[in-house]
C-alpha cells in the first residue's frame, strides 16, 4: 500500500505533463487553421458564408463610425493588402481569361485579432468570366490568405470590405 501511495504522486505529474503536452498540440493545430474562402458565384458555399452571419461578429474597419483603429492605419494596411494579393496573382501568373483591361471584385475579409485572415468572401463583378477562373482564384486566394496577416491587432475580431478593381 505504501509503495501505491508513493507512486501517485508521479503518476499525477506524468498525467499533468500529458495533458499539457496535449493542450500545447490543440493550440498548434489552431494556429496552423486554413483560412475559409467563400465563391459568391458557389451557391453551397454562399449560403454557408450568409448562414455564419459573419458581419455581425466582425466590425468592419472600413467604417470610421464604428472603428477605434487609426482610419489612415486601416487604409493603409487595406492598401498594402491588396498589393500583396496582386503580387500572389502575378508571381503565379494567373490568367483571368478575359479581354477586358479591369476586373472588379468585392472583398469581405475576416480577421482573428491578431490580424490573420480567418475567412474570405469574394465575388468578380465580371459578366463573362467562366466560374473555372473563379476557381482558380479561388486557389490563389486560399494560399494567400493562410499566409497572410494584417499589420493590425485588436481585442476582437474584425473586417474589412470593399471593392477593388484590377487592371490586367
Amino acid at each position: 500500500m505504501k509503495k501505491f501511495l508513493k507512486t501517485i504522486p508521479a503518476l499525477f505529474i506524468i498525467l499533468v505533463t500529458l495533458s499539457c503536452s496535449s493542450s500545447q498540440k490543440e493550440v498548434n493545430s489552431q494556429q496552423k487553421t486554413e483560412a475559409v474562402i467563400f465563391r459568391f458565384s458557389d451557391s453551397e458555399a454562399l449560403r454557408t458564408y450568409e448562414g455564419l452571419q459573419l458581419d455581425a461578429s466582425h466590425p468592419n474597419l472600413m467604417n470610421p463610425q464604428i472603428s477605434d483603429t487609426d482610419y489612415d492605419t486601416v487604409i493603409h494596411e487595406w492598401t498594402q493588402l491588396h498589393q500583396a494579393l496582386g503580387q500572389q496573382l502575378a508571381s503565379e501568373d494567373f490568367n483571368w481569361g478575359v479581354t477586358d483591361s479591369t476586373v472588379k471584385i468585392v472583398h469581405k475579409i475576416y480577421f482573428n485579432p491578431e490580424g490573420k485572415i480567418t475567412h474570405y468572401f469574394f465575388r468578380v463583378l465580371h459578366p463573362t468570366m467562366a466560374d473555372s477562373t473563379k476557381v482558380q482564384l479561388a486557389k490563389v486566394i486560399q494560399a494567400f490568405a493562410n499566409n497572410y496577416s494584417i499589420g493590425i491587432n485588436r481585442n476582437e475580431r474584425f473586417a474589412q470590405c470593399g471593392k477593388s478593381a484590377i487592371t490586367l
